[in-house]
């Protein structure tokens, strides 16, 4: 969350104001200025490095550094390292570089520096073409700190300018495009909750506990919201399903309690044994289940079933109502009893 707060200041930044309007943005405009400004800053192939290295101020410096994991986890790779600068790969003095001037005559791709038969431009050729002021020396520099890898490409693909001037449309990945004039906390918040290659790991512990490789929790997380309308209990549910439920041996890892055994079994305690394994539960939800079946129907739930719901597609479709009663006014309110009876003690 404090993240995507930060991450939010990016469409503040990016929007075109009166020049009145504009003077809040001095500050951040004088150091960015070295970079090519905010919009090209985001799209170069940059690393942390060259964050630290700034003399940015630590919020924006924080900023750009979440905008960068983003693009990491979403694996942006759209032609963004044939960038000439501010290039993790092409290094002078094992530093990125940015040459205002070359930036401004339009050069700030690999591809700038190319003839058509894909050789370097000779540097009269370079002066003559872009009327840069340029010595011998630092135009040598870059060329020379091209990575071959980096050339190759280049001859390979021609890239439109216009994708790394754009100030709209941003791909994160084949399968994630993001309007960066539009993007709010809350977008931001998703994006970085629901990465593209993100491992719950979650399931392969439940699948650990439960001993079986068929466990399939995708559908228990998509149905969070519609457990019950209660926000309290909905909260208790994702936290269950993240195995993130405060229990005795969290204490005791804290130094709050002196040992991680149950309180009513005396056996080592864990989420899976306070709510699955443990004899009193046991037959606590074997009590609550006799209870409800008198109301709605026969029922036998699994421990698993108990814990994270009854699957209507288990089920016939009349028992629809039944299994919601189940869930969300039966065997989750007994889930967080259980709970609440083992924090009292």
């Amino acid at each position: 969350m404090s993240k995507s707060l930060k991450l939010a200041w990016i469409v503040r930044l990016l929007k075109k104001e009166q020049a009145w309007e504009e003077s809040w943005k001095t500050i951040l405009s004088y150091f960015l200025n070295k970079y090519g400004g905010l919009n090209f800053l985001l799209k170069c192939n940059h690393n942390e490095k060259l964050l630290k290295q700034s003399n940015l101020p630590q919020f924006y410096k924080s900023m750009l550094q979440h905008f960068l994991e983003i693009k990491v986890a979403y694996i942006y790779a759209i032609d963004q390292e044939l960038v000439l600068f501010n290039n993790k790969e092409i290094l002078i003095g094992n530093q990125a570089v940015f040459y205002k001037e070359w930036f401004q005559k339009g050069i700030f791709l690999v591809q700038g520096l190319l003839e058509e038969n894909g050789s370097f431009l000779t540097f009269p050729e370079f002066i003559k073409k872009y009327e840069v002021e340029c010595n011998f020396l630092n135009y040598m520099q870059v060329v020379s700190a091209i990575p071959k890898h980096l050339l190759n490409k280049t001859k390979e693909l021609q890239v439109d300018k216009s994708t790394f001037l754009a100030e709209n449309a941003f791909q994160l990945s084949p399968n994630t495009v993001i309007d960066l004039h539009k993007l709010k906390s809350r977008e931001y918040y998703c994006l970085l909750m629901y990465k593209d290659n993100v491992e719950i790991k979650a399931c392969s512990k439940r699948a650990r506990d439960l001993q079986t490789v068929d466990l399939q929790l995708d559908t228990y997380f998509n149905r969070v919201k519609n457990v019950c309308k209660n926000n309290k209990l909905n909260e208790f549910y994702l936290k269950l399903l993240h195995r993130i439920v405060v229990i005795k041996k969290e204490f005791f890892f804290h130094g709050i309690e002196s040992d991680i055994l149950c309180l009513l079994c005396q056996e080592p305690d864990s989420v899976s044994h306070t709510f699955l394994n443990c004899h009193w539960s046991k037959q606590f939800f074997s009590e609550v289940t006799k209870w409800s079946n008198k109301e709605n129907g026969t029922f036998s739930p699994s421990p698993f079933e108990i814990l994270f719901g009854l699957e209507p597609k288990s089920y016939p479709q009349d028992a629809n109502k039944s299994l919601k009663k189940l869930n969300s006014h039966c065997y989750l309110p007994s889930i967080i009893y259980i709970h609440k009876t083992y924090l009292r003690k």
